[in-house]
């Protein structure tokens, strides 16, 4: 039971309505049935009637009146709401709730298509489950491990998330692929890519073997390198060189003699000097007399001569030349050992060209063998690029086939759309029992989240038709999100046939539902206490009244 008490707002001054199961609001046009039914909406859902911003509120209040209220309550909890201030409370464990499509504000064909299959997911639990999904992916040849950790996002970060992951990886993968192909990746390219170099037998190689083919190579350059042949000029250079040994031996052995008697000359003019006696040294020489003077004890003393004037002047002149002749000596010492320096170049020379020419004379490879060679190291090396390239896309390909495979199960339209197939015939199945109650054709929502009413497209369908589709959804989808009631307005372009099934799949429902509907007299409808489904009131001038007859 929900019992509904309005005060004051648009067109409806009091009402007081119980629905025990189904409670419908009788009246003429213009007498304050839907101003009834939208604060009980909006009691049941929140936010402000008619899409109105808050501060727009007021024009909700019935004229002369100061507030407007509705108070919405059960056995044990209620909820009210008072404008212009649009405060809703709600008291009590079970307050009165319902759904946007329950109390008639949002129609379920008129949400986006995405919005849609949420929707029913979130209503039928058509998401797959873990052995499902794991299922897939294995039937699709997805290793136990990889389904396992995909699995393991889908748990963590949802379906779309996961999948918008996989996407990612699927494009990093082509862009690396790219990378070594030099080319935009494609599926069938990919299948059959081969590199720049490529030979057939790489198909059965091991790298191993390769790295080998170019380690062969590279010695093989080498050696070719080491014996390549030498020309004939640089081979008559290396003789003539050769042929100098003897002379330049002889050269040396004369160098060496001289040098020897020029050290012995410098030595024994050495010795010469060596024996001549040092020149007396004096201090200072006396300006008056000319005589050598010393400074001894604080005042000069004359400095008693060993040699007379002729003498020291002699003696000076004995150790000058005596110094000359060891100077000479010494340079010709320095040039004699120089000239044997050079003497043992030059043979050192000849030495070292005569053993290149022994060496080189009898070499036969040529520089288009070792051309050769150098192609053959070159090629070594391309084959194994070629190898590495060929396994390394067709690994990135093959990691990419997967990804797509794992792209195809997380999709929309892969396992899920198979999930929401089923949870969309289970959904079916409700809708066609909710319409076999009414005495209605059957409503379907199709795969394409389309709405049909019997087997025509919702679109075509007339006014009558659209609205007993858009109140089935409403029945079902409140009964399955839990809503505590429908609000369903506008009732009277349903036929008296059609509005008993419509009483009659209400009444059948576990939630209450409050009816509006536009007759000319109260006994139009029949007595819902007589058939036990519920009440009936009469609304005029924006007074209901329940109508226990007629």
């Amino acid at each position: 039971m929900l019992k509904a008490t309005v005060k004051n707002f648009m067109g409806c001054g009091d009402a007081e309505i119980v629905a025990d199961k189904v409670a419908v609001l009788c009246g003429l046009n213009g007498q304050g049935k839907t101003s009834a039914l939208l604060p009980i909406a909006a009691a049941l859902r929140g936010g402000v009637p008619l899409g109105l911003q808050k501060t727009k509120a007021g024009m909700l209040i019935k004229t002369g009146a100061g507030a407007a209220s509705i108070v919405l309550e059960n056995e044990t909890s209620k909820v009210s709401v008072s404008w212009p201030k649009c405060e809703r409370r709600a008291d009590g464990a079970d307050a009165p709730e319902a759904s946007d499509i329950a109390v008639g504000s949002l129609k379920f064909p008129f949400m986006p298509d995405k919005e849609k299959i949420e929707l029913l997911r979130e209503l039928v639990g058509c998401e797959p489950s873990q052995d499902e999904c794991k299922k897939a992916l294995l039937d699709a040849g997805i290793s136990e491990n990889v389904a396992d950790i995909v699995w393991q996002n889908v748990t963590i970060n949802g379906w779309d998330a996961s999948l918008e992951r996989a996407k990612e990886k699927g494009r990093s993968l082509k862009s690396q692929w790219g990378i070594i192909a030099g080319e935009t990746y494609g599926e069938k390219k990919g299948a059959n890519w081969f590199p720049t170099g490529w030979d057939n037998d790489l198909e059965n190689a091991a790298r191993e073997t390769l790295e080998g083919e170019i380690t062969a190579a590279r010695a093989e350059l080498e050696f070719k390198i080491a014996n390549q042949a030498v020309s004939a000029d640089e081979l008559d250079r290396l003789a003539v060189e050769a042929e100098k040994i003897d002379d330049l031996k002889k050269a040396l052995a004369e160098a060496e003699k001289d040098a020897e008697a020029k050290k012995k000359a410098l030595a024994d003019a050495e010795k010469e000097k060596a024996k001549l006696p040092e020149l007396p040294k004096y201090d200072l020489i006396c300006p008056h007399c000319g005589k050598p003077v010393a400074y001894q004890f604080g005042k000069l003393e004359a400095v008693k001569q060993t040699l007379s004037g002729e003498e020291r002047d002699a003696l000076d002149q004995k150790i000058l030349d005596a110094s000359n002749a060891v100077s000479k000596a010494l340079r010709e010492s320095g040039h004699a050992n120089t000239q044997k320096a050079l003497a043992e170049a030059n043979l050192k020379k000849a030495e070292q060209a005569a053993a290149e020419y022994a060496q080189k004379k009898d070499l036969t490879v040529s520089a288009e063998e070792i051309d050769r060679a150098r192609e053959a190291v070159h090629k070594a090396e391309e084959r194994l690029s070629a190898f590495s390239k060929y396994h390394d896309a067709a690994r990135i390909h093959n990691n990419i086939i997967e990804n797509q495979k794992i792209i195809d199960v997380l999709a929309p339209e892969g396992i899920r759309r198979a999930a929401l197939d089923a949870g969309l015939a289970s959904f079916n199945a409700d809708l066609d029992t909710i319409c076999r109650a009414a005495g209605w054709r059957p409503v379907t929502v199709e795969g394409d989240m389309s709405v049909c009413y019997g087997d025509r497209p919702l679109v075509i369908c007339s006014e009558s038709e659209k609205f007993r589709a858009y109140v089935t959804l409403q029945i079902l989808i409140a009964g399955l999100d839990h809503s505590t009631a429908v609000v369903i307005d506008a009732a009277d372009i349903l036929d008296s046939k059609s509005r008993a099934g419509l009483f009659k799949a209400l009444s059948q429902q576990d939630f209450v539902s409050f009816v509006g509907l536009t007759v000319s007299k109260p006994d139009k409808i029949p007595s819902f206490k007589k058939l036990g489904i519920g009440r009936k009131y009469w609304i005029e001038a924006g007074q209901c009244e329940e109508v226990y007859n007629g």
